[in-house]
């Protein structure tokens, strides 16, 4: 017989994230078994996150993935967003108008990566030779900024050209003995470091590099070979010049480190040091900004990263992903022998089927110190790492973990935060950004604004986290109340069930109060006061439902469509009744 009636108070459910990792192991109501198009508020509440707005006046009638995104800062104060699609090999500049500036290039692979540097954007990919934008016209290959040879011409010590009679995109050739040149072509050598005598002047052939990735660093290019073991690092502010004369040159990492059977995955930068991401390898260099005084500064054997576009700086850490999980540079290096920090061990299982199933050049990632959460796109899922109170901790062997949650329906092919902190995606055929309350997608052969659910749900509980007595006897809950704080009125859709059974129970419930905490636009101010951020004023709603059923261990949740505005959930209050001992 029931004997007892409690109310249970649930001050900010789910605030520490999703944890499915430990989810039969009697978690307490501050994780969350699914966490659905959730951000995390400053309040750190779980609150619906906002939306993917087009903002591609004219998307693109084939729909085209858009598989990279990138800013390319041509000044100070001039910027261009250019994005790649990947299915046709185009280049286009712009946000709400897309212009086409491949021009005649043309490409077999097409996941780009972009640098700046003096005023230009490089990208490169694989198996293709470097290409170069400069703001204006098209791209084109950096290889046909080396003059043509010419007949009868005094060279200097450095000066380059290209074969005329023998054209190939794949080398160029220095002058190492200044001098005139002959009256006629020489026959250029295709062996790297080879050379030919022409009259009075010497040229020694050099490669242009062929990878995968690419980084702009201490005042230079730094970008991966077509063997995958070699890096090429270009002159001082100069994309077209790799050779030793004009202070360029290699990185022979499979015969001097680690490399021998493994390959480049990535490069970045870390405390001023040059980071080389392989897969099973990190190496780890001092004193980039003299490359000839490069030395081996530190080295992680039996850990890499497994997609390119997954490394991010954020705050004064560097983030990858592993074949196990996110990592963290900083304390991989610090805890030296010791099992390397693990961001993402509260999804670790769920995390590495996803790996292990997606193509890995399709695995994007984006930071925001904005927003305080790194983005990982893996396969149709954004998954959401919320580190707005770890950026400035103190680095000691016990790390807190980011709170993370996954983001559905929203499907970007790629991300980017541009340096005014808007988060631009790649869609296809369009370019989105973070904003709003609605995800645009294609509906037919028109961009339509969509609703997305916002989905809570707790892990089974049986209520110890109250009191230990209450751990084995059954639980009859006869009513639920959620308090929220919301720029509309919306409709709870609650859910629950008992002792791991798939039977479930739904009930739906709207708010009871309209407390305004604001009115007119939800920022206030003419700074913010576009259509874009304004809307109908935030209320404290309550929002109670009836609950049924019985069972020793119980879950709990709600469905809300987003649907134009905000939600967060401040609370929820259960009201439930004890009873025997369950067997």
């Amino acid at each position: 017989m029931a004997t007892k009636l409690i109310p249970v108070s649930i001050p900010s459910p789910g605030n520490l994230g999703l944890n499915t990792q430990s989810s039969a192991v009697g978690l307490g109501p501050e994780w969350g078994l699914f966490l659905d198009n959730v951000e995390f508020d400053n309040l750190g509440r779980i609150a619906a996150r906002k939306g993917l707005l087009k903002v591609t006046t004219s998307a693109i009638a084939s729909k085209p993935t858009f598989g990279n995104i990138f800013e390319y800062r041509q000044t100070a104060t001039t910027s261009h967003i250019i994005s790649g699609d990947s299915t046709n090999g185009k280049l286009y500049s712009g946000t709400t108008t897309l212009t086409d500036i491949t021009g005649s290039l043309s490409f077999t692979n097409k996941n780009w990566q972009f640098a700046n540097l003096n005023g230009r954007v490089i990208a490169v990919t694989k198996e293709e030779f470097p290409i170069y934008w400069t703001g204006s016209s098209n791209f084109d290959y950096i290889h046909n900024q080396h003059s043509n040879w010419a007949a009868a011409t005094a060279y200097a010590l450095g000066a380059t050209v290209k074969a005329v009679s023998s054209a190939t995109k794949e080398r160029y050739f220095v002058c190492t003995s200044a001098g005139t040149s002959g009256g006629s072509e020489p026959t250029f050598p295709s062996a790297e470091g080879a050379t030919v005598v022409d009259n009075g002047a010497t040229w020694t052939t050099v490669k242009m590099p062929k990878g995968n990735c690419i980084l702009s660093a201490f005042g230079r290019l730094w970008a991966a070979d077509s063997d995958k073991t070699t890096i090429r690092f270009s002159a001082l502010n100069n994309e077209k010049l790799w050779d030793t004369t004009n202070g360029g040159g290699t990185i022979d990492l499979v015969n001097n480190f680690a490399f021998g059977k493994d390959e480049i995955i990535a490069l970045s930068t870390f405390n001023n040091q040059l980071i080389v991401f392989g897969k099973t390898n990190i190496t780890i260099f001092n004193s980039p900004v003299i490359p000839t005084s490069l030395a081996l500064a530190d080295s992680v054997v039996g850990m890499g990263c497994v997609a390119r576009d997954t490394v991010q700086t954020i705050g004064s850490d560097l983030l990858f992903l592993s074949g196990d999980g996110l990592r963290s540079l900083s304390r991989t290096i610090e805890l030296e022998k010791m099992p390397a920090q693990d961001f993402s061990q509260n999804i670790r299982t769920d995390i590495i089927k996803e790996i292990n199933t997606v193509t890995k050049e399709d695995i994007k990632s984006c930071w925001s110190e904005k927003e305080g959460f790194y983005l990982l796109k893996l396969g149709s899922t954004v998954y959401n790492f919320d580190f707005k109170k770890l950026i400035s901790s103190v680095k000691t062997l016990e790390v807190p973990l980011p709170k993370i949650s996954r983001w559905l329906g929203m499907e970007p092919d790629s991300m980017f935060v541009a340096r005014d902190e808007t988060i631009y995606f790649g869609k296809k055929g369009f370019v989105a950004k973070y904003s709003g309350y609605n995800d645009s997608t294609w509906s037919g052969s028109d961009v339509v604004s969509g609703t997305y659910n916002f989905k809570y749900r707790s892990n089974w509980q049986d209520f110890g986290f109250i009191s230990p007595e209450l751990q084995a006897l059954y639980k009859m809950p006869k009513k639920i109340k959620t308090t929220v704080t919301e720029g509309q009125e919306y409709t709870l859709n609650y859910f629950w069930a008992f002792d791991y059974i798939n039977t479930e129970y739904r009930q739906s419930a709207t708010a009871i109060l309209n407390n305004l905490v604001s009115s007119g636009s939800q920022w206030g101010t003419s700074e913010w006061g576009v259509a874009e951020w304004s809307g109908d004023a935030e209320a404290v709603d309550s929002v109670p439902a009836q609950l049924s059923g019985s069972g020793q261990n119980m879950q709990y949740g709600f469905d809300i469509t987003i649907d134009g505005s905000t939600i967060a959930i401040q609370q929820i209050e259960l009201l439930i009744k004890i009873g025997r001992v369950a067997r």
